[in-house]
């Protein structure tokens, strides 16, 4: 069983900045991440695997203190690296808009384009497929995972459609789904990852 969730809430995401690497929960998300490890308990979970950034290892440790698991702190599965341009910018800022339609329209185009130093899509696949091949590996364990939600929807696009499929396809499935902050989504393998449930409070 896969339990993935988005980390606790920040003040990045209260005022819609762009988030640096730093960045840490805010007073809700240290909140919400115990309702989650107090759920948690129910749940037979072999270990954690987390996100080196800030925000989400907070998170891991939080939950863990309820769980009582490892934490596995691994950068395959940290959030999409935007440009570096625009860390702690408003996202509704006129700049950080232009740069994020230069970056949708080439990684449609250009599979090899970058803006400056962020992963594109191709990076980014690369990243969650060698993600995919370890969850395959470790499939009759048990695992949570806490990461963050650009991260999360390239897991979802690739366990749940075709890894063949391009960058047009998965901008399509990602203004599609919703993915909450410290909401639960349960994954089960039956030979094929199957999403049993998205964006729960508790189990």
């Amino acid at each position: 069983m896969l339990y993935i969730i988005r980390h606790g809430k920040t003040a990045a995401n209260i005022k819609k900045i762009v988030a640096n690497d730093a960045e840490k929960l805010n007073q809700i998300g240290i909140k919400d991440s115990k309702k989650i490890g107090k759920s948690l308990r129910r749940a037979d979970i072999d270990f954690i695997i987390s996100s080196p950034l800030k925000r989400a290892s907070e998170t891991a440790q939080i939950i863990s203190t309820y769980i009582n698991k490892k934490i596995i702190i691994s950068p395959l599965v940290q959030e999409k690296r935007l440009p570096s341009e625009i860390n702690g910018m408003k996202k509704n800022n006129t700049k950080t808009k232009r740069i994020f339609k230069l970056m949708e329209k080439n990684n449609i185009l250009h599979k090899k384009w970058h803006y400056s130093d962020e992963e594109n899509y191709v990076d980014l696949q690369k990243r969650v497929k060698l993600f995919v091949k370890y969850l395959n590996k470790n499939a009759k364990k048990n695992i949570l995972i806490i990461s963050h939600e650009y991260f999360i929807k390239a897991l979802l696009f690739i366990l749940m459609c075709s890894p063949k499929l391009d960058y047009s396809y998965f901008r399509k499935f990602y203004k599609s789904l919703l993915i909450e902050n410290s909401k639960i989504t349960i994954c089960k393998n039956n030979n094929t990852w199957v999403v049993q449930c998205l964006n729960i409070s508790h189990i």
